[in-house]
C-alpha cells in the first residue's frame, strides 16, 4: 500500500505521552489511506490501483470475554496497526 494520507488522533497522543507504555521509535499515525501497489497471488478482494485504508484494529486473542462479545478492541492481547504491527 502506497500511503497517501494518514490522520493523527488522540490515540497517537497517548502513545507519544507513554500512556500505553514505552513505544520509543514508533511513527505516529494509524488512520491511513493509499493505493494498492501489489497483492499476493491468492488475494481476490483487492487489485493494484485500488484505494484501500488501514484499520486500527488488527486482531484480538479470539477467546476472551471481549472477543466473544463483539468488543475485540478491548481485548487485553489486542494487536493494533501502527502500534504493535
Amino acid at each position: 500500500l502506497r500511503m497517501e494520507c494518514c490522520g493523527v488522533c488522540h490515540t497517537d497522543l497517548h502513545v507519544k505521552n507513554g500512556d500505553f507504555g514505552d513505544k520509543t521509535g514508533v511513527t505516529l499515525g494509524h488512520e491511513g489511506i493509499g493505493i494498492v501497489e501489489e497483492v499476493a497471488p491468492d488475494v481476490t478482494s483487492l487489485k493494484p490501483g485500488d484505494r484501500a485504508s488501514v484499520a486500527w484494529f488488527f486482531k484480538g486473542c479470539g477467546h476472551c470475554q471481549y472477543c466473544n462479545s463483539g468488543n475485540e478492541t478491548l481485548c487485553r492481547e489486542v494487536v493494533n496497526a501502527g502500534y504493535t504491527v
